[in-house]
């Protein structure tokens, strides 16, 4: 666990946006994160290896929330459910499939969370180059 309380996974190449985390880069070995519920913090979105100005993941732990901020250069994609999150008591062993995510699946950039140790936000999202 890093210092900001994020646990750093590296489980070679997947190609969606892992929240607050590292996102598409086939043939690439990139990085997600867990937020640790044990303390709140502001946590920077990254394409690439590039953090998305004015992106962010904001995790409040007196009220167990979770705040989205796509800043202006991000957008959700235009699917049915871009905002993924997932809350673990232990940390699994290796990256989740989004896919199988239960907390919560859908549109909202606020999301309760349930007392979990452990939470991953996943995204599907456009960056936009201006």
């Amino acid at each position: 666990m890093d210092s900001a309380g994020r646990v750093d996974y590296n489980n070679g190449t997947f190609s969606t946006n892992f929240g607050i985390f590292t996102i598409t880069t086939y043939g690439v070995n990139v990085s997600c994160y867990a937020i640790d519920a044990n303390a709140s913090g502001t946590y920077p979105i990254y394409a690439g290896q590039t953090a998305v100005p004015g992106a962010s993941v904001t995790y409040d732990a007196a009220t167990d929330i979770i705040t989205i901020n796509l800043g202006p250069n991000m957008q959700l994609q235009n699917v049915s459910e871009p905002v993924k999150v997932e809350g673990y008591n232990t940390l699994p062993s290796s990256r989740s499939s989004a896919g199988l995510f239960t907390l919560y699946k859908g549109t909202n950039l606020t999301v309760k969370d349930n007392n979990s140790n452990y939470y991953v936000v996943h995204l599907d999202v456009e960056v936009c180059n201006n």
